[in-house]
Protein backbone atom coordinates (compact mmCIF):
# COMPACT_ATOMS: atom_id res chain seq x y z
CA UNK A 1 0.00 0.00 0.00
CA UNK A 2 1.03 3.50 -0.98
CA UNK A 3 2.24 5.70 2.13
CA UNK A 4 1.27 9.21 0.29
CA UNK A 5 -2.86 8.50 0.47
CA UNK A 6 -2.46 8.27 4.24
CA UNK A 7 -0.11 11.64 4.66
CA UNK A 8 -2.26 13.06 2.76
CA UNK A 9 -4.97 12.29 4.38
CA UNK A 10 -3.33 12.93 7.79
CA UNK A 11 -2.48 16.45 6.65
CA UNK A 12 -6.10 17.22 5.70
CA UNK A 13 -7.46 16.20 9.06
CA UNK A 14 -4.69 17.78 11.53
CA UNK A 15 -5.22 21.23 9.68
CA UNK A 16 -8.59 21.00 10.42
CA UNK A 17 -8.02 20.34 13.90
CA UNK A 18 -5.82 22.42 14.42
CA UNK A 19 -7.85 25.47 13.67
CA UNK A 20 -10.73 23.62 16.29
CA UNK A 21 -9.40 23.62 19.56
CA UNK A 22 -12.64 21.90 20.66
CA UNK A 23 -12.05 19.13 18.34
CA UNK A 24 -8.83 18.90 19.59
CA UNK A 25 -10.06 18.90 23.40
CA UNK A 26 -12.56 16.17 22.79
CA UNK A 27 -9.80 13.76 21.89
CA UNK A 28 -7.40 14.52 24.02
CA UNK A 29 -9.02 11.73 27.14
CA UNK A 30 -8.37 8.98 24.06
CA UNK A 31 -4.62 9.91 23.88
CA UNK A 32 -2.98 6.50 22.49
CA UNK A 33 -5.89 5.30 21.21
CA UNK A 34 -6.55 3.62 18.02
CA UNK A 35 -9.39 3.19 15.38
CA UNK A 36 -9.27 1.31 12.49
CA UNK A 37 -11.48 1.61 9.81
CA UNK A 38 -12.62 -0.90 7.22
CA UNK A 39 -14.06 -0.86 3.79
CA UNK A 40 -13.82 -3.56 1.27
CA UNK A 41 -10.89 -2.51 0.11
CA UNK A 42 -9.14 -0.08 2.60
CA UNK A 43 -8.09 0.08 5.73
CA UNK A 44 -7.06 3.05 7.55
CA UNK A 45 -5.53 3.35 11.36
CA UNK A 46 -6.56 6.79 13.55
CA UNK A 47 -4.31 6.71 16.55
CA UNK A 48 -4.91 9.76 18.88
CA UNK A 49 -1.86 11.40 19.40
CA UNK A 50 -1.26 13.80 22.78
CA UNK A 51 -1.62 17.19 21.45
CA UNK A 52 -5.64 16.08 20.64
CA UNK A 53 -4.13 15.07 16.72
CA UNK A 54 -4.86 12.14 14.44
CA UNK A 55 -2.32 10.36 13.43
CA UNK A 56 -3.33 8.58 10.04
CA UNK A 57 -1.56 5.28 9.10
CA UNK A 58 -1.66 2.17 7.08
CA UNK A 59 -0.85 0.17 9.74
CA UNK A 60 -0.95 -0.11 14.11
CA UNK A 61 0.77 -2.28 16.22
CA UNK A 62 -1.48 -1.85 19.24
CA UNK A 63 -4.80 -3.15 18.79
CA UNK A 64 -7.60 -0.78 17.96
CA UNK A 65 -9.90 0.12 20.43
CA UNK A 66 -12.52 0.53 18.10
CA UNK A 67 -13.47 -0.96 14.66
CA UNK A 68 -15.73 1.19 12.30
CA UNK A 69 -16.93 -1.37 9.52
CA UNK A 70 -18.44 1.03 6.61
CA UNK A 71 -20.86 -0.08 4.46
CA UNK A 72 -20.16 -0.97 0.58
CA UNK A 73 -22.61 2.10 -0.50
CA UNK A 74 -20.05 4.33 1.29
CA UNK A 75 -18.77 5.73 -1.66
CA UNK A 76 -22.00 6.55 -3.25
CA UNK A 77 -22.84 8.56 -0.01
CA UNK A 78 -19.99 10.63 0.14
CA UNK A 79 -20.15 11.66 -3.43
CA UNK A 80 -24.03 12.66 -2.18
CA UNK A 81 -22.61 14.46 0.80
CA UNK A 82 -24.90 12.61 2.80
CA UNK A 83 -22.00 11.51 5.18
CA UNK A 84 -24.93 11.24 8.37
CA UNK A 85 -26.46 8.30 6.23
CA UNK A 86 -22.21 6.22 6.07
CA UNK A 87 -22.27 6.22 9.90
CA UNK A 88 -25.81 5.69 10.63
CA UNK A 89 -25.37 2.61 8.90
CA UNK A 90 -21.85 1.82 9.80
CA UNK A 91 -20.83 -1.28 12.10
CA UNK A 92 -18.68 -0.16 15.02
CA UNK A 93 -17.22 -2.56 17.95
CA UNK A 94 -15.55 -1.59 20.73
CA UNK A 95 -15.12 1.38 22.63
CA UNK A 96 -18.51 3.34 23.03
CA UNK A 97 -16.92 6.78 24.12
CA UNK A 98 -14.42 6.83 21.66
CA UNK A 99 -16.66 5.95 19.05
CA UNK A 100 -18.72 8.88 20.32
CA UNK A 101 -16.03 11.14 20.25
CA UNK A 102 -15.13 10.50 16.66
CA UNK A 103 -19.11 10.69 15.63
CA UNK A 104 -19.58 14.08 16.94
CA UNK A 105 -16.33 15.34 16.30
CA UNK A 106 -16.61 14.37 12.43
CA UNK A 107 -20.17 15.67 12.46
CA UNK A 108 -19.18 18.89 13.67
CA UNK A 109 -16.34 19.50 12.03
CA UNK A 110 -16.23 22.30 9.10
CA UNK A 111 -13.44 22.92 7.01
CA UNK A 112 -13.03 26.81 6.25
CA UNK A 113 -11.72 26.30 2.85
CA UNK A 114 -12.22 30.25 1.42
CA UNK A 115 -10.61 31.38 4.56
CA UNK A 116 -7.08 28.74 3.50
CA UNK A 117 -7.90 29.53 0.02
CA UNK A 118 -7.85 33.55 0.93
CA UNK A 119 -4.34 32.72 2.31
CA UNK A 120 -2.98 31.75 -0.85
CA UNK A 121 -5.00 33.74 -3.76
CA UNK A 122 -6.84 36.66 -1.69
CA UNK A 123 -9.97 37.12 -0.55
CA UNK A 124 -11.90 37.98 -3.56
CA UNK A 125 -10.83 35.40 -6.04
CA UNK A 126 -11.10 32.62 -2.80
CA UNK A 127 -14.85 34.14 -2.65
CA UNK A 128 -15.43 33.22 -6.42
CA UNK A 129 -13.56 30.36 -6.51
CA UNK A 130 -15.19 28.61 -3.64
CA UNK A 131 -18.59 29.83 -5.27
CA UNK A 132 -17.94 28.16 -8.50
CA UNK A 133 -17.38 25.01 -6.89
CA UNK A 134 -20.31 24.91 -4.45
CA UNK A 135 -22.30 25.19 -7.93
CA UNK A 136 -20.45 22.64 -9.83
CA UNK A 137 -20.41 20.50 -7.13
CA UNK A 138 -24.60 21.27 -6.30
CA UNK A 139 -24.59 20.28 -10.62
CA UNK A 140 -22.45 17.19 -10.16
CA UNK A 141 -24.84 15.91 -7.40
CA UNK A 142 -28.16 17.03 -9.18
CA UNK A 143 -26.70 15.04 -12.34
CA UNK A 144 -26.22 11.89 -9.76
CA UNK A 145 -29.28 11.83 -8.41
CA UNK A 146 -31.12 12.33 -12.01
CA UNK A 147 -28.96 9.36 -13.85
CA UNK A 148 -30.26 7.05 -10.52
CA UNK A 149 -33.43 8.35 -10.83
CA UNK A 150 -33.81 7.52 -14.79
CA UNK A 151 -31.58 4.12 -14.37
CA UNK A 152 -34.24 2.99 -11.92
CA UNK A 153 -37.07 4.14 -14.19
CA UNK A 154 -35.50 2.10 -16.81
CA UNK A 155 -35.40 -1.01 -14.63
CA UNK A 156 -38.24 -1.08 -13.32
CA UNK A 157 -40.98 0.69 -15.77
CA UNK A 158 -39.35 -0.09 -19.11
CA UNK A 159 -37.16 -3.35 -18.98
CA UNK A 160 -39.30 -4.36 -16.37
CA UNK A 161 -36.22 -6.11 -14.85
CA UNK A 162 -37.07 -5.18 -11.21
CA UNK A 163 -40.91 -5.02 -9.71
CA UNK A 164 -41.62 -1.59 -8.54
CA UNK A 165 -42.62 -0.92 -5.47
CA UNK A 166 -46.34 0.43 -6.36
CA UNK A 167 -46.33 -3.37 -7.68
CA UNK A 168 -45.02 -5.21 -4.31
CA UNK A 169 -47.44 -2.69 -2.63
CA UNK A 170 -50.57 -4.00 -4.71
CA UNK A 171 -49.54 -7.74 -4.72
CA UNK A 172 -49.34 -7.76 -0.91
CA UNK A 173 -52.63 -6.02 -0.37
CA UNK A 174 -54.17 -8.66 -3.33
CA UNK A 175 -52.55 -11.47 -0.91
CA UNK A 176 -54.16 -9.78 1.84
CA UNK A 177 -57.69 -9.92 0.63
CA UNK A 178 -57.45 -13.03 -0.84
CA UNK A 179 -56.85 -14.72 2.30
CA UNK A 180 -59.25 -13.20 4.13
CA UNK A 181 -61.71 -14.28 0.97
CA UNK A 182 -60.16 -17.73 2.10
CA UNK A 183 -60.80 -17.20 5.47
CA UNK A 184 -64.20 -16.25 5.12
CA UNK A 185 -64.79 -19.11 2.82
CA UNK A 186 -63.46 -21.00 5.02
CA UNK A 187 -66.08 -20.30 7.80
CA UNK A 188 -68.93 -20.48 5.45
CA UNK A 189 -68.05 -24.11 4.57
CA UNK A 190 -67.63 -24.79 8.09
CA UNK A 191 -71.03 -23.67 9.08
CA UNK A 192 -72.85 -25.76 5.84
CA UNK A 193 -70.82 -29.15 6.85
CA UNK A 194 -71.88 -28.78 10.51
Amino acid sequence: MAIFPYQLIDTAINHVLIKEPWATAKFLPFSGQVTRIDFSFFQMFLTVKSDGLLEVSAGSVVDPTVIITLPNDTPVKFVSGDLSAVFATARISGSAELAEALAFVFRNLEWDVESDLADLIGDVAATRFVSFFKSFANWHKTSAVNVAHNFKEYITEESRQVVSQVEIAAFGHSVNDLRNDLARLDKRISRLIR
